[in-house]
């Protein structure tokens, strides 16, 4: 029975998991229902982010306005923008996977807790 409630508690930390990383909540639960929670949470944490992407249609669009100079000034700008953008998302994505790293030890020291003490009372 603990076995039980301690899969299912896994397939709910990647559910939230999944759903902070740009994700379908519910269908990576349903995932890890069906394959496992250690082979989902892998593959979850080697899938890159979803709700990071690139401007480069804006930018291609941009620049293939007749302006000239114009659209290499807004180019320019918008290259700017984005370097600066990745900076940030770099910095915010290590601060996630810093939050992530913590939520599954303390997670897993919490479970690991749960199971020795059924050990110890049984």
């Amino acid at each position: 029975m603990e076995i039980i409630l301690f899969y299912f508690g896994l397939a709910i930390v990647i559910g939230v998991a999944a759903s902070y990383r740009g994700r379908s909540g519910f269908g990576w639960f349903m995932l890890t229902i069906l394959i496992s929670p250690i082979l989902a949470g892998l593959l979850l944490f080697v899938m890159p982010r979803l709700d990071q992407r690139d401007d480069l249609v804006t930018l291609a669009m941009i620049e293939a306005t007749p302006e000239g100079s114009r659209s290499r000034q807004l180019f320019a700008e918008r290259e700017a923008a984005r370097i600066a953008k990745q900076k940030h998302d770099r910095r915010a994505a290590e601060i996630d996977r810093q939050r992530n790293l913590t939520f599954v030890f303390v997670f897993w020291g919490i479970a690991l807790f749960i199971g020795f003490l059924a050990v110890i009372t049984h």
